[in-house]
């Protein structure tokens, strides 16, 4: 089974990937929930790969707005905007109970340079 194990950026960058719809709306599809949105694990605002190897099957109300994905990414990315831009640096583990290609979890550890490192673990539901 095709699944992510891990992914890790040392410097992440803001440049805009394309997106890929039709790549978005078979992540994970076989595991896929209805309230899923097809996720990326490095967001397209950092020039993650639209392709399957960075799309997962993602509970909607942390990708969107408000949510804790979300919000995670816009910190990083309000770092990456400053004046002196931060270095960022990240490592997402998806974290499986099971067979299934959706990932339950992710372990989450991030640095924002001058700011320390930050370990979170993100729920794949509603709520996060």
């Amino acid at each position: 089974m095709g699944r992510v194990i891990d992914v890790e950026a040392d410097n992440l960058i803001l440049k805009e990937a394309k997106r890929k719809p039709a790549m978005q709306r078979v992540a994970g599809r076989e595991n896929i929930l209805p309230n899923d949105d097809g996720g990326h694990l490095i967001g397209r605002q950092f020039h993650g790969s639209g392709d399957i190897d960075n799309l997962f099957a993602q509970n909607s109300q942390i990708n969107r707005a408000g949510g804790e994905w979300y919000t995670m990414e816009k910190e990083w990315a309000n770092a990456l905007k400053e004046i002196l831009p931060r270095k960022v640096s990240v490592k997402i583990d998806p974290i499986y109970s099971n067979d299934l290609s959706r990932p339950d979890s992710f372990e989450i550890t991030y640095e924002i340079e001058g700011k320390g490192i930050v370990e979170k673990i993100i729920k794949n539901q509603s709520g996060g």
